[in-house]
């Protein structure tokens, strides 16, 4: 029998990673989601504002007294060029996807930890290599995510006060 140096306190030290992870992974979510409709109630005023802006102005060329028109079309289409440009700045498409993409990694370090913990210790990799390559991964993904901000938090807490937590992989365990 060989020692792969697994003790109570590693598996302890990864159950509760595990939950770490999926608490993580929800707020990623959380965020990519309200990113989503962000970028929806940017960029759908601005696709109307400029297919309608665009007929009218066409089909105001041949009027005599279009002063009037023509300027609130044009008030309309930098009304629409203004919320695509902040759809620009804040990077919305990236915020989505890198926060859906955090979620998912979290998860499959869940999926890492669980497959380990739910084998016995002898058929187990070994214990100190295989924390070292969660906790590699595990800060990996945390350098590289956008941080979560206080109001997620506030979300969360009200979530789990609420038993609104049907996201979270393991929610008897966070509560």
């Amino acid at each position: 029998m060989t020692d792969n140096k697994w003790t109570l306190e590693k598996e302890t030290m990864l159950a509760n990673w595990s939950i770490q992870c999926d608490i993580s992974s929800w707020h990623h979510s959380y965020n990519s989601e309200y990113y989503n409709k962000l970028d929806k109630w940017l960029s759908i005023p601005s696709i109307f504002i400029s297919a309608i802006t665009s007929t009218a102005m066409l089909s105001s060329l041949g009027v005599d007294d279009n002063t009037y028109i023509i300027i609130c079309f044009g008030v309309l289409l930098i009304i629409g060029t203004i919320l695509q440009s902040m759809r620009d700045f804040l990077t919305i498409n990236n915020l989505i996807h890198t926060n859906s993409n955090s979620s998912k990694l979290y998860q499959l370090l869940i999926n890492d930890i669980e497959s380990q913990l739910n084998l016995t210790r002898l058929e187990r990799e070994d214990g100190v290599k295989f924390i070292n390559k969660i906790k590699l991964k595990k800060n990996d993904i945390f350098l590289n995510s956008h941080p979560i901000d206080n109001k997620n938090w506030r979300i969360f807490k009200k979530s789990i006060e609420t038993g609104n937590y049907m996201k979270l992989r393991n929610p008897e365990q966070v509560i």
